[in-house]
């Protein structure tokens, strides 16, 4: 997921041309979360993207996290993100949590549905063969 992040990320706008960059904002602003590690600093996961790298706000040294990393940000308001949040990194102003964390939580509950569908799937396939295995034994003897 880190990788992801650091090659896909490029632009901290909700209406950009590039569709990863435009779904791990949407992300930040429906989970709550920041990048992909907490966030604790100005130091964080967003340093190694192209946006801080080769091009964007942060390249420029005018933004530090996403504004969509920010509190109470929704589409309507991106734009009016406040400064101590995505400049400043103001404690209190943006989502500490890093996403993984929080989209692992969501996921563990279902484990025990996904094993659930493998044994099915798997005990289907197997009553199949068998069926067919003893279909075409018969159709042979007839």
């Amino acid at each position: 997921m880190i990788e992801a992040l650091k090659r896909n990320y490029t632009h901290d706008t909700i209406s950009n041309s590039n569709p990863l960059s435009r779904s791990w904002n949407f992300m930040f602003m429906t989970h709550s979360c920041c990048g992909v590690n907490p966030v604790v600093s100005t130091t964080n996961d967003f340093d190694q993207t192209p946006w801080c790298t080769t091009a964007g706000s942060c390249q420029a040294t005018s933004s530090q996290i996403p504004r969509a990393c920010c509190i109470n940000i929704t589409e309507r308001t991106y734009t009016s993100a406040p400064a101590s949040c995505y400049a400043s990194v103001n404690p209190g102003t943006y989502h500490i949590k890093g996403c993984y964390d929080i989209i692992k939580k969501k996921m563990l509950p279902l484990t025990p549905s996904a094993y659930g569908v493998i044994v099915t799937t798997i005990l289907l396939q197997i009553v199949a063969g068998t069926f067919a295995l003893w279909y075409s034994y018969q159709f042979k003897n007839v």
